[in-house]
């Protein structure tokens, strides 16, 4: 979520090309997915500070906010080169290649279907020197620039992810710790407030006892939606209004984590959710 926001942060304007070419070769860059269309005009009548010029600017660029690319487990090597068409004899450009002047945001680092090692491998230069080396299927290889703001976000432990000499190449690492109570309750209520919910305070208590005292569980900013959104479930199966009764509450805390008893014998059951 906080890396998330960092979408919403950039108003200004870029002009994307349409597609480029490398020696004969076309490569194909706009992409409706990722890159959103302007309006010029519209664009300049609602900021007069704007760069986007009300003369019809070359059309073979596209006026775009800056992009905002986010992938996860799918990333693999291979969407970080040049992908060859051969129905239509073109190239289509590499994610990091799109998100160009906006951001790249790597979500659940560590858990992708290509190894951290390989991954950060790829990216110790670009990191390092803001440009990518990129090669056609001819044999050509050629720089494309880096600069964009790469985000890698990950709830492991980054020592076990990188070694110190990537780790010096991320200048900012920020934990995103558990909230106080305070800040717990106004999460809840603002979950609440959604659902058309009022959290009485013994129903507050109540979850901070389940959660920290019986569970043993550090408080999480995903915690309040989490459980509002079980109890709202709950409730709707029942055929009730919405309503932090205790049951529901402690059935939503209940599957906020999976427990395993252990049996008599040492062994232990499967786990329940």
């Amino acid at each position: 979520m906080v890396a998330l926001s960092f979408a919403n942060v950039f108003t200004d304007v870029i002009y994307v090309p349409y597609a480029i070419i490398i020696e004969g070769e076309i490569i194909r860059y706009f992409d409706p997915s990722i890159h959103v269309p302007l309006d010029p005009v519209e664009e300049h009548r609602d900021d007069e500070t704007s760069f986007v010029r009300h003369d019809n600017n070359d059309m073979r660029w596209v006026a775009c906010k800056r992009p905002f690319v986010v992938t996860g487990g799918e990333l693999t090597l291979e969407m970080l080169d040049l992908r060859y068409d051969p129905n239509g004899h073109f190239y289509e450009a590499p994610l990091h290649m799109k998100a160009l002047s906006g951001c790249l945001l790597i979500d659940d680092f560590g858990r992708q279907l290509v190894s951290p090692t390989h991954l950060l491998n790829r990216w110790i230069v670009p990191l390092e020197n803001r440009i990518d080396y990129l090669k056609l299927n001819t044999g050509k290889t050629f720089t494309v620039p880096f600069e964009e703001l790469v985000i890698f976000s990950t709830n492991l432990e980054p020592e076990d992810l990188m070694d110190p000499a990537f780790l010096r190449r991320l200048p900012y690492k920020i934990e995103v710790g558990p909230p106080d109570v305070d800040r717990y309750r106004a999460i809840f209520e603002s979950e609440c407030l959604k659902q058309g919910m009022q959290l009485p305070e013994e129903a507050f208590q109540f979850i901070v006892r389940k959660v920290r005292d019986e569970k043993g569980m550090d408080f999480a900013a995903y915690q309040p939606r989490f459980i509002i959104d079980q109890v709202v479930a709950t409730c709707r199966f029942m055929e009730e209004p919405p309503q932090l009764k205790p049951r529901y509450v402690e059935y939503a805390v209940n599957n906020l984590r999976v427990h395993r008893h252990d049996q008599p014998n040492g062994k232990k059951t499967s786990a329940r959710v």
